[in-house]
């Protein structure tokens, strides 16, 4: 069973049918153990917008913009958890969860035995600086504590981590399927982190999340 790490941009969240176009869009994908983490799209913005205004120190910002996922997380397991269409979901909400998860994935007997199903991660549960500090490595490259590291670097890091077999980062605006992994950070649609992540074992797709109807 292939391994799936999508990222759902924080825009996407304040989109009027997301779960309709999230269920449409999963139905074509093939087969897999999919993990979903959230974006924060605007409140994450306000943030930015503050240390623009009133700079604070760069790691202490990032790893409160970390915890404020929970937000993001929370909101759209509701979502999740509501809607009779998701019959398979898991949510992974703290530490000990991410724990289980992580070693059911690190086991590929378990991951072949495995039938498909959604799972939707709390960022800070598994990305936090114990974290980072333990799983360092050249296939897992520590990214920056700044504004240059968003959910998409983080959707990275994950796979990385997990030894996922693709990466899909889904946006509310336009990609051109074109573009390489450095077209898509020059141009702004994913952060300059993921520049770590160039030449990486697994697959990576950035695209818009299409409408269901």
């Amino acid at each position: 069973m292939r391994l799936r790490v999508i990222k759902i941009g924080g825009s996407l969240l304040v989109r009027d049918h997301l779960m309709a176009d999230l269920r449409v869009w999963l139905d074509r994908q093939p087969p897999a153990i999919t993990l979903a983490i959230a974006g924060g799209g605007e409140m994450i913005n306000a943030v930015r917008q503050w240390d623009r205004l009133r700079p604070g120190d760069p790691a202490n910002v990032h790893w409160r913009c970390v915890e404020m996922l929970r937000f993001s997380f929370e909101s759209l397991a509701e979502s999740f958890q509501s809607d009779s269409h998701f019959p398979d979901f898991e949510t992974i909400a703290d530490v000990a969860a991410w724990h289980r998860f992580a070693t059911i994935i690190a086991t590929s007997k378990s991951i072949s035995q495995s039938t498909p199903k959604l799972y939707l991660g709390n960022v800070p549960a598994f990305y936090h600086r114990d974290s980072v500090a333990q799983h360092t490595s050249d296939r897992v490259p520590r990214l920056p504590e700044t504004w240059d590291t968003t959910t998409d670097a983080i959707a990275f890091w994950m796979a990385a981590r997990l030894n996922a077999d693709e990466c899909v980062v889904l946006k509310s605006c336009d990609v051109d399927p074109a573009s390489s992994l450095a077209d898509l950070i020059d141009g702004g649609v994913v952060d300059p982190a993921c520049s770590r992540f160039a030449g990486c074992d697994f697959r990576i797709v950035v695209e818009r999340l299409p409408l269901a109807s």
